[in-house]
C-alpha cells in the first residue's frame, strides 16, 4: 500500500481516488557494488485533469539499518526535463527536482547517476517515489548493495582451418576486469544454426537449441581463461553462420551486462570452403 514519506513536503491529494499513479522508475543495474555507478530514471505523469504549476519528481531510499540514499551514494548528475537542481529533502532523506508546469497526461523524464559510496552497508535499499503535489510514494523495484564485484567481458573468436576443411575452432575469451573475485561463473555458446557440433572439451551439450554449458569456474579479479569448441557445416548450408556466447550467472552477480555477451559470424562459401 503506498504510504506517505518521512519529511513529507507539502502536497495535496489527487484529485481522484482511482487515478493512476503519477510516477515510476526503471533502476540500472539494480544490484549495485560498493564504488560504482547506477542510475535511476525517474518517469512523471499528472493522471489529473488539473495543471500542476509546480511539479516536482521526488526520490528516497533507505538501508535496513536506515541508511539514507544521500548519506550512502555521490549524486553525480541530475538530468532530463528538470528546470532546477536537484536537492535533498527533509532530514536528508533523499531527493527532489523542479520539473516545471505539468498539464493533464504530459509526462517528463529525469535521470539521476549516483556513485554508491565505498562505506555504503550491503543488504537491501528499499526506494520509494512519487510526483509532487500527489501525496503517496510508489515503491521502486528491490536494490541490492553488495561488495566490490566481478565484470566478466566475454569475447568470441571464430577460426576457420582452411581449405579442404569445413571445421571451425570457436573460443571463448572470459575476462574478469573488476575489482572483486568471482567464486564462479558459466558461460552459455550457441553455434550456428545449420552447423553440425565437433568437440567441446571446456562445454556440455545444453537442452537449449545447438546451445553449450560452459563452466568458468572460479575467475580472480583480473584474470583470464578460455573455452574451446568445434562445429562444421552441414551439407549444402551456405551463406551466414553466426554463433554467440553470453555469460548467464557468476558468483557475486556481474552488475555490468554490457560487455556479457559477444558474436562471430563466418560464411560458408561452399561446403568446403568457410572464410572467419
Amino acid at each position: 500500500m503506498p504510504r506517505s514519506s518521512p519529511g513529507c513536503v507539502p502536497c495535496r491529494p489527487r484529485a481522484q481516488a482511482d487515478e493512476l499513479p503519477g510516477s515510476s522508475v526503471v533502476v540500472s543495474p539494480t544490484t549495485i557494488a560498493k564504488g560504482s555507478t547506477f542510475t535511476i530514471t525517474q518517469t512523471v505523469t499528472n493522471q489529473t485533469s488539473e495543471t500542476y504549476t509546480s511539479a516536482r519528481a521526488n526520490i528516497y531510499a533507505s538501508t535496513e539499518n536506515g541508511k539514507y540514499l544521500p548519506k550512502i551514494t555521490e549524486l553525480i548528475s541530475c538530468t532530463g526535463d528538470v528546470t532546477g537542481p536537484c536537492e535533498t529533502f527533509g532530514a536528508a532523506y533523499g531527493y527532489h527536482v523542479a520539473v516545471g508546469a505539468l498539464p493533464p497526461g504530459e509526462s517528463r523524464t529525469v535521470v539521476y547517476m549516483f556513485r554508491m559510496n565505498t562505506d555504503a552497508p550491503t543488504g537491501a535499499l528499499k526506494l520509494r517515489h512519487k510526483l509532487d503535489p500527489e501525496r503517496d510514494y510508489q515503491d521502486g523495484p528491490p536494490i541490492t548493495i553488495i561488495d566490490v564485484a566481478p565484470d566478466i567481458a566475454v569475447s568470441l573468436e571464430a577460426v576457420s582451418r582452411g581449405v579442404l576443411s569445413s571445421t571451425v575452432d570457436y573460443t571463448i575469451t572470459a575476462t574478469n576486469t573488476g575489482d572483486g573475485d568471482a567464486k564462479s561463473a558459466t558461460v552459455t555458446a550457441t553455434y550456428p544454426d545449420g552447423m553440425a557440433l565437433g568437440s567441446s572439451p571446456d562445454c556440455t551439450e545444453s537442452t537449449g537449441p545447438r546451445e553449450l554449458t560452459c563452466s568458468v569456474g572460479a575467475l580472480p579479479a583480473g584474470a583470464t581463461t578460455t573455452l574451446r569448441f568445434t562445429a562444421h557445416p552441414e551439407l549444402l548450408n551456405l551463406g551466414s553462420l553466426t554463433a554467440t556466447a553470453r555469460l548467464v550467472s557468476s558468483a557475486p552477480v556481474d552488475p555490468n551486462p554490457a560487455n556479457n555477451t559477444a558474436s562471430r559470424s563466418c560464411t560458408a562459401i561452399t561446403g568446403l570452403i568457410i572464410v572467419c
